[in-house]
């Protein structure tokens, strides 16, 4: 007989191990069917009707939904930010009064600048009076609430607008016209932080070109758009409070 014509005993375990699991399991088939991913349900909360399978940037997902997006998003985002929104109300309050604040003393600061020159009255109250400073009620929406607010009308107030022909940067002499005047429905709006107003409803309004003076100003807008500026006009404003 020849030499290592017998396999050793290690070399035949190795073998028969490999062999048998190369050999597939015999029987019937135990995976399951793959999920109907068209499949759709109720969301308990908003009670309209979503995708319980949905693909992502990892693929689809191997556990069905158990309510829509909107409605976990509002859900899951109480829970994380609920113990600090007393807090959030009032930085934002404090914020708002601040700036209020801080453009009155702006404007009396300017007047005894001014006044060293040239007289020159102004139409809002005077620093002496000591206004009360403006406090906004805030609301915090719950779930299913911010669709429905998505219907309201913004508030708005009239403010009458007059050109303040007072200011010029020119040593031109120039014609003296009237000053135009126009009342517009402004929307009220704590999170303007430019005050911007669109050419051609400035031009409607009665105001003319020149009464813009020329600036230089990088502005964008939410989505990151360049704001083409035209000019600037300084201005008087006034409303009335209501009721």
């Amino acid at each position: 007989m020849a030499r290592n014509a017998l396999p050793s005993s290690s070399l035949s375990a190795m073998s028969s191990f490999r062999s048998r699991r190369a050999v597939p399991p015999s029987g019937p088939a135990s995976s399951q069917a793959p999920p109907d991913r068209s499949a759709r349900a109720i969301c308990p909360d908003c009670k309209m009707s979503f995708c319980v399978f949905s693909e992502g940037s990892r693929g689809w997902n191997t556990k069905p939904h158990r309510m829509c997006a909107d409605c976990f998003r509002t859900r899951k985002r109480p829970a994380r930010h609920q113990p600090h929104v007393d807090g959030q109300q009032a930085a934002v309050g404090h914020d708002v009064i601040s700036q209020v604040s801080s453009v009155t003393s702006g404007v009396c600061s300017n007047g005894r600048r001014r006044n060293r020159h040239r007289p020159r009255t102004f139409g809002t109250n005077s620093c002496s009076d000591g206004p009360t400073p403006i406090r906004l009620s805030h609301h915090i929406f719950s779930k299913g609430e911010w669709r429905r607010a998505k219907l309201r009308d913004h508030p708005r107030v009239p403010i009458s607008i007059q050109v303040d022909d007072k200011v010029r940067f020119t040593s031109r002499a120039s014609a003296r016209r009237p000053a135009a005047e126009a009342t517009v429905s402004a929307i009220a709006d704590t999170g303007a932080q430019s005050d911007l107003w669109s050419l051609e409803e400035f031009l409607a309004c009665g105001f003319a070109r020149s009464a813009l003076h020329p600036v230089v100003l990088n502005l964008s807008a939410a989505n990151k758009s360049l704001i083409d500026i035209k000019g600037a006009f300084f201005d008087k404003l006034s409303t009335a409070a209501p009721g």
